[in-house]
C-alpha cells in the first residue's frame, strides 16, 4: 500500500478553498503543510524532526489516520443486517470486506503502523513542545466500530493476519490513549491524551470504493438513518468535528453540558475570544454564547443585530494582565504609550480593554494594534517585538508568568461585570429561557460546592492548574446573585459611556435599552 501524493494535494486545494470562502472565524489562521507518510518510520521521524525545527511549542496533536485493508461488501451478510436491524447496520456493519496480509516498506503491519505506530512515533517525539504549554493535548481519533474481534495479542501483535485490522487498530488506538493518559497524570505532566470519535460521516473519500451508485446510496441512507433518530450519522465530517474549548469561567456551563449529554445544546469552539463569537453568529454558527460584556455591548452599538443580551453570567470584573515579552525593555504600564499593542482580533476584549486603559492612563498618543488570532501568537508577538505587550485573563496568563516565557507589569480591571449570556433575537423564547434557567440552577451548584473545596477540585483537574492559584482565582469571581435572566440597565448605559469615552463606539442619541437587551427573556432592572 502506498500514499497518495494527488489525494493529499486535492486535501491541500480544498482545504485552502475552504479557507477562502467559507470559513468561520478564522481570519487570521495561517495553514501550512507538512508532508507526512505514517506508513514509514523514516518519513513519521522526519516530519515530527521537521516539526521541532519550526516551533517552539505545540497545543495540540490530532491523530486522525483512519486507513483500512477494505476489498468491497459481502451482500449477502448486508441484506440480512439491513432488514434485521437497519440503525446497526449503518453504525456496525458486520458485511466489510478487508484483506489480510498488507505490510508496509518496513515490514510492518500496514494498518497497525498507519493507524497506530506512525502516531505514537510522532507524538513521542513531539512531548519537549507540548509540555511547554500549560495544557496541552495528543487527540486521538477512535470510531464506533473500535472493537477487540478476533485480535491475537500473543501470535498476530500486529493484527497482520486479521480480517478484522480497522476495527482492531481503532480499540488499540483507545488503549494507547488510555495508557498514556494515565501515564502523563502519574508524572504530573501538563499533557492530556485524548479520545474522540466523529461518529459515522458520509465523505467523498468513499467514491473511489463504491462508485457513483452505492455512494449516492450510502448518502440517502445517512439521511434515513437520522430520520429513524439515530445520534451518529453526520452527513458533513465538519460538523461532525465540533468540540468546545474550556475556560475556567465556564465551570457551570461545562459541568451543565456534562449533565445534558447534548440532548438540549451543544458546545462550539471559538477559541480565539469574543471577536470570534461575533463572527459565529454573523455567520449562523451558534444561537447562545456566554461572552465578555463590552465586546457584545460595542459589537450591537456598531450594528450587529444577530444577538441581545439575554442574561448576567459573572458580575465581577475581570482581572486584564498586561503582559510583555520576557526580556522587553518595559517595566510599568506608562511604557507602553504609543507603542504597537497585540490583541486577537478586531473588536475582542483584548482591544476593547487597550482603549479602556489608554483612558483611563490620559495617553496623548493612542496604542496601535497589531491582530495575532490567539494566546499562543500573543505570546510569540511579545518576545519577538512585534508587539510591545498584550492584555489576557490574569489567572490563564499565570503559568506562563511563572515559568518566565513572558512578563507581568500590571493590570487593569473592567469597570463593568465580566461576563454575559447573549441569544439569537430569532430563537424561540422557551428554548432559551430554559437554558439560562438550567444554567443558573449549575451556577447556584457551583456556588455551593465552593464551601465544600469541590468547586477548586473541579477546576484544578479539569484544566490541570494549580490548586492554590484555583483558590485565589475563585475568591475574587462573583457570578450573579439575581437570576442570570437579569440585565440592569445602569449596567449596560455607563459601560456603553465608557466605551464611547475610549473611542470604541460612537453615541448618536440616548442609548435605546431594547436595542441591546431581548426583554422577552430578560428582565430589566
Amino acid at each position: 500500500m502506498q500514499s497518495s501524493p494527488s489525494k493529499a494535494q486535492n486535501a491541500i486545494n480544498q482545504l485552502k478553498e475552504y479557507q477562502n470562502s467559507k470559513a468561520i472565524c478564522t481570519v487570521d489562521l495561517e495553514l501550512v503543510y507538512e508532508h507526512c507518510d505514517l506508513g514509514t518510520v523514516e518519513s513519521s521521524v522526519d516530519f515530527a524532526t521537521r516539526i521541532k525545527q519550526k516551533y517552539s511549542s505545540l497545543s495540540s496533536i490530532i491523530c486522525n489516520a483512519g486507513a483500512g485493508t477494505f476489498t468491497g461488501l459481502d451482500w449477502l451478510k448486508a441484506c440480512q443486517q439491513i432488514v434485521t436491524n437497519p440503525i446497526q447496520a449503518l453504525t456496525l456493519p458486520n458485511y466489510k470486506l478487508q484483506s489480510n496480509g498488507t505490510t508496509s516498506a518496513d515490514s510492518i503491519g500496514w494498518v497497525f503502523q498507519t493507524n497506530i505506530y506512525g502516531h505514537f512515533i510522532i507524538a513521542k517525539e513531539l512531548e519537549s513542545l507540548l509540555e511547554k504549554e500549560s495544557q496541552s493535548s495528543i487527540i486521538w481519533m477512535s470510531s464506533l466500530e473500535a472493537a477487540k474481534c478476533d485480535y491475537d495479542i500473543d501470535n498476530d501483535f500486529q493484527f497482520i493476519k486479521s480480517n478484522y485490522s480497522y476495527e482492531i487498530s481503532k480499540y488499540l488506538t483507545e488503549a494507547l490513549a488510555i495508557g498514556l493518559e494515565d501515564h502523563y497524570r502519574e508524572q504530573n505532566s501538563t499533557i492530556h491524551s485524548v479520545i474522540v470519535h466523529p461518529s459515522v460521516v458520509w465523505s467523498s473519500i468513499f467514491y473511489d470504493h463504491l462508485g457513483w451508485l452505492l455512494d449516492l446510496l450510502m448518502a440517502i441512507s445517512f439521511y434515513f438513518a437520522r430520520l429513524l433518530g439515530s445520534p451518529n450519522h453526520l452527513i458533513s465530517a465538519f460538523l461532525a468535528n465540533n468540540h468546545h474549548v474550556k475556560t475556567h469561567f465556564q465551570s457551570p456551563l461545562l459541568q451543565l453540558a456534562e449533565k445534558d449529554n447534548g440532548k438540549s445544546f451543544v458546545l462550539v469552539p471559538c477559541p480565539s475570544g469574543t471577536g470570534q463569537i461575533i463572527n459565529a453568529f454573523k455567520n449562523d454558527e451558534i444561537d447562545v454564547s456566554l461572552a465578555l460584556t463590552e465586546s457584545l455591548l460595542a459589537g450591537i452599538a456598531k450594528g450587529a443585530t444577530e444577538f441581545k443580551f439575554v442574561g448576567t453570567y459573572i458580575e465581577s470584573p475581570l482581572n486584564w494582565a498586561v503582559i510583555t515579552g520576557a526580556n522587553a525593555p518595559y517595566t510599568s504600564i506608562k511604557d507602553l504609550e504609543g507603542t504597537t499593542i497585540g490583541i486577537s482580533r478586531k473588536g475582542s476584549g483584548s482591544e476593547v480593554m487597550a482603549n479602556v486603559m489608554a483612558l483611563q492612563k490620559e495617553w496623548k498618543n493612542p496604542p496601535k494594534f497589531l491582530i495575532n488570532d490567539n494566546f499562543a501568537k500573543l505570546r510569540q508577538s511579545v518576545n519577538d517585538g512585534s508587539t510591545s505587550c498584550f492584555m489576557w485573563e490574569w489567572f490563564t496568563t499565570l503559568p506562563y508568568v511563572k515559568t518566565g516565557e513572558v512578563k507581568f507589569i500590571g493590570n487593569q480591571l473592567t469597570p463593568w461585570p465580566s461576563w454575559s449570556i447573549v441569544a439569537k433575537p430569532s430563537l424561540d423564547r422557551s428554548l432559551v429561557a430554559q437554558f439560562v434557567d438550567n444554567l443558573d440552577q449549575a451556577v447556584r451548584a457551583f456556588d455551593e460546592s465552593r464551601t465544600s473545596g469541590e468547586a477548586v477540585d473541579y477546576v484544578a483537574k479539569t484544566f490541570n492548574y494549580d490548586k492554590q492559584d484555583v483558590q485565589e482565582w475563585i475568591k475574587g469571581v462573583t457570578y450573579s446573585k439575581s437570576h442570570l435572566r437579569v440585565v440592569k440597565k445602569s449596567v449596560v448605559e455607563s459601560t456603553l459611556d465608557t466605551l464611547v469615552d475610549a473611542k470604541v463606539i460612537e453615541k448618536n442619541g440616548e442609548w435605546d435599552i431594547s436595542q441591546f437587551v431581548n426583554r422577552d427573556i430578560a428582565t430589566v432592572e
